[in-house]
């Protein structure tokens, strides 16, 4: 309930959707204009090339499925480019029930038949708008050391604030560089990789807002800085497992069971409870 997001794919389509939300930050982009929920800069979006080549479902065949135990979204493709080379890519996120500003995504890329050169751009996009309206203006982005980068940003009435920091790592002799250009800030990977040798890539990010500005904004992004970094201090797995049991927990009191009837019943009903859950801001 603190943060919403949506289920867009990693890779970029022309009719999809990118959306993330913060329960009760609100902005009118002017005059005549709604107040609405801002759609904040993106974090999931990747450009994963292979061998030069975008990739990309358009022709592929692929699996993904949402685990209402655990908040755990899951990808399975296995994608062949132009010259029918193969490749595993699996992906998987979730939105911390345990921490609440932390969303931590992974993704495996693993060559089946041939070796390939591997290049993975992501980090903050922050030219996500809401319908063509920009709620949000750039302070400052930063590059901390190899792996931590971090935007600010302000709403254009200048009342909240909101900082996205992110943390980027990936398995195995890679080669790294940052690039900052027309609202986007990007750490791009590449590596090359032997048939059957797999790549993971784990990034974790912490979400923090403010309409008071009770501190400095270096000294309110620093302490979102050293949130993320306690967190970087545990892997993709053990961050699941608190969120986890954080929802084992919650299911246990909540939960309701159907008794009989089509097992799809019982589906729609956990389906209908999660939502539930991740909508309401019951820790406000």
């Amino acid at each position: 309930g603190y943060l919403g997001l949506r289920a867009s794919h990693e890779e970029d389509y022309t009719r999809q959707t990118r959306g993330m939300y913060l329960a009760g930050l609100y902005h009118r982009a002017g005059k005549g204009e709604i107040n609405e929920l801002v759609n904040l800069p993106d974090v999931v979006g990747m450009e994963i090339a292979i061998n030069g080549e975008v990739f990309s479902l358009s022709h592929e065949a692929w699996q993904r499925e949402l685990d209402f135990a655990s908040g755990e979204l899951r990808r399975n493709v296995v994608w062949r480019t132009s010259n029918g080379s193969g490749y595993t890519i699996a992906s998987r996120r979730f939105v911390s029930a345990d921490q609440l500003p932390l969303i931590a995504l992974e993704i495996t890329i693993t060559p089946l038949d041939a070796d390939a050169s591997v290049l993975i751009s992501t980090g903050i996009d922050a030219t996500q708008t809401n319908h063509g309206r920009q709620h949000l203006d750039e302070t400052q982005v930063r590059v901390f050391g190899q792996h931590l980068m971090q935007g600010s940003y302000t709403t254009q009435d200048g009342r909240s604030d909101v900082a996205i920091s992110c943390c980027c790592k990936v398995s195995g002799d890679v080669q790294q560089c940052y690039t900052a250009k027309e609202r986007r800030l990007l750490q791009h990977t590449s590596a090359q990789l032997h048939a059957g040798e797999t790549m993971t890539l784990q990034k974790l990010v912490w979400i923090d807002w403010r309409d008071d500005r009770q501190a400095a904004l270096d000294e309110w992004g620093s302490a979102s800085l050293r949130q993320l970094e306690m967190c970087a201090q545990q892997s993709y797995d053990q961050l699941l497992a608190a969120s986890t049991e954080n929802w084992r927990q919650w299911w246990q009191k909540r939960r309701i069971t159907v008794n009989g009837g089509e097992a799809h019943d019982q589906q729609a009903l956990d389906y209908a409870l999660y939502h539930l859950r991740i909508m309401t801001p019951a820790h406000d």
